[in-house]
C-alpha cells in the first residue's frame, strides 16, 4: 500500500531541484519545454541506475504519469493529431512498465495486509504471496532484459519532440483552457464513481484526481498557499483512492491468475478482506471529494487566471523596484 498507517499526514508540494511547476516570469511554452525535459531527463535516469529495481519503475512510471498530466495540461495548444500521438506514446510507455510494477503493488498489498489482519489473514494469503514471489522473481529478468531498453529509447525520442514542442496560443490562456476542461472531467469522474461504486470507476477517478493534484503543482505560483492547500488534499485524496486500487488488483490478481491454484473460496475470502478495506476507504474519499470538486469548472478556471495574472504583474513591480546592480 502507498501509505498505510500514515494517509492522515499533511502532504507539501515536491521542493526538489526536479521542481514540476511553472515560473511566473516564463513564457508558457519555455516552461513547457523545460518541465519536460527534466521529467523525461530523471525517468531515464532511473531506468538506467543500479537502484532498487521496484523503486526505480515507480519513479519512472510516476514521471510519465506527471508528462501525461502536462500533456492534459496543454492540450488546448495542441493539434488533435500531436496531442494524440504523444498521449499514445506516453500511455505505451507507462504499459510496459506496469506488469512488473503491479506485481509490486499487489506483493506490498498482501504485506500490508497481513499485518493489519493477522495471522489468520496472512495464513489466508499465504498461497498468493508465494505464487506472487515466484513471479516477481521471474519478471525482473524480463524486465531488465528489454522492456528497460525499449522504454529508455521511447523516452530519448520524446525527449527531442518536447525540448521543440510548440503551443498556439503559447500563453497562459492554454494552460487555463486546459485546466478548466481537466477539473470538468474529474467532477464527471466523481458523479460516475457514486453512481457506479465500481472498481473500474473509481480508478477512473482516481486518475482525474492525480491529474488535479498535477495541475496545482504545475500551477503553484499563482499563488503558492492556494495552490499547496488543493495539492496536499489530492494527495491525500489520490493516496487513498490508490490503496482502492491496489486492493481491486489483489481482488482481481486472486480471482484470475490462470496458475495460481486456490482452495474453494479462498479467492472470494481473499475479496471480501480486501472490499471491507475498500469500503472504509471510500467512506473517507466520497467526503474529502465533494470538498475538492465543490467548485463549478468555470469559475475556479476564473480565479486561477486571476491568481496568475495578479502574480505576474506583483513580480514585474518587484522586479522594477529592484536597485541595479553597480558596475
Amino acid at each position: 500500500m502507498r501509505n498505510a498507517g500514515r494517509a492522515m499526514l499533511p502532504v507539501r508540494v515536491n521542493q526538489s531541484p526536479m521542481a514540476y511547476r511553472f515560473k511566473i516570469d516564463e513564457p508558457p511554452q519555455k516552461g513547457v519545454r523545460r518541465i519536460a525535459v527534466r521529467q523525461i531527463d530523471g525517468a531515464v535516469k532511473r531506468l538506467t541506475s543500479d537502484a532498487d529495481r521496484a523503486v526505480a519503475v515507480h519513479e519512472s512510471r510516476r514521471a510519465i504519469k506527471r508528462m501525461r498530466s502536462l500533456l492534459r495540461l496543454i492540450r488546448p495548444g495542441l493539434s488533435r493529431k500531436a496531442y494524440a500521438a504523444e498521449n499514445t506514446a506516453f500511455r505505451d510507455i507507462g504499459r510496459m512498465l506496469s506488469q512488473a510494477r503491479d506485481l509490486d503493488v499487489v506483493h506490498e498489498t498482501l504485506t500490508w495486509l497481513g499485518q493489519r489482519h493477522g495471522a489468520d489473514a496472512a495464513s489466508l494469503l499465504a498461497p498468493v504471496a508465494g505464487h506472487v514471489a515466484q513471479r516477481r522473481t521471474q519478471s525482473f529478468a524480463v524486465l531488465e532484459a528489454d522492456v528497460v531498453a525499449e522504454a529508455i529509447q521511447r523516452l530519448e525520442a520524446a525527449r527531442v519532440r518536447w525540448s521543440r514542442i510548440k503551443l498556439s496560443p503559447g500563453t497562459f490562456a492554454t494552460l487555463g483552457e486546459g485546466f478548466e476542461a481537466a477539473y470538468r472531467g474529474g467532477r464527471a469522474c466523481l458523479r460516475e464513481a457514486c453512481v457506479k461504486t465500481s472498481d473500474e470507476a473509481i480508478h477512473e477517478w482516481r486518475k482525474a484526481v492525480q491529474r488535479h493534484r498535477d495541475h496545482m503543482q504545475l500551477l503553484r505560483p499563482a499563488w503558492p498557499e492556494y495552490c499547496e492547500a488543493r495539492y496536499a488534499a489530492a494527495k491525500l485524496l489520490s493516496v487513498w483512492l490508490g490503496d482502492d486500487h491496489d486492493l481491486a488488483l489483489l481482488k482481481a490478481f486472486s480471482a484470475t491468475a490462470s496458475d495460481l491454484e486456490l482452495k474453494r473460496g479462498q479467492a472470494r475470502a481473499i475479496a471480501k478482506l480486501c472490499e471491507a478495506e475498500q469500503e472504509r476507504l471510500r467512506a473517507a474519499a466520497w467526503a474529502l471529494g465533494a470538498r475538492l470538486f465543490a467548485d463549478e469548472p468555470d469559475g475556479l478556471a476564473r480565479r486561477m487566471a486571476i491568481y496568475w495574472a495578479t502574480a505576474s504583474h506583483i513580480a514585474r513591480e518587484m522586479a522594477a523596484g529592484e536597485p541595479e546592480e553597480a558596475g
